[in-house]
């Protein structure tokens, strides 16, 4: 693992243990505060989940099989994901 992804996977466990306490601590936090935190982790999967769908396709995945893995129909993860420019030299999105 590369010093980024490190800090990345560092990060997303700080974030996600954030989150977990601002939801599982009603008394510490606003419904506003909870949103808030939520809205990171789902920020920092969704870029994940982006990243790696470009992976697989640059693997040759099909449409068909993302969309299977994604509970989705090709058409769905094509229309979410396909718009994504490819990165020749390997740059993660995220």
């Amino acid at each position: 693992m590369n010093n980024y992804h490190a800090q990345m996977t560092t990060a997303l466990a700080e974030t996600i243990a954030l989150a977990a306490d601002a939801y599982y601590n009603p008394s510490d936090a606003t419904p506003a505060a909870k949103i808030g935190s939520i809205r990171i982790v789902q920020d920092y999967l969704d870029e994940m989940l982006a990243a790696e769908v470009h992976r697989a396709r640059s693997l040759n995945t099909t449409w068909a099989e993302i969309g299977c893995y994604l509970g989705t129909t090709r058409q769905a993860a094509q229309q979410r994901f396909g718009a994504r420019t490819p990165i020749a030299d390997g740059t993660p999105l995220f």
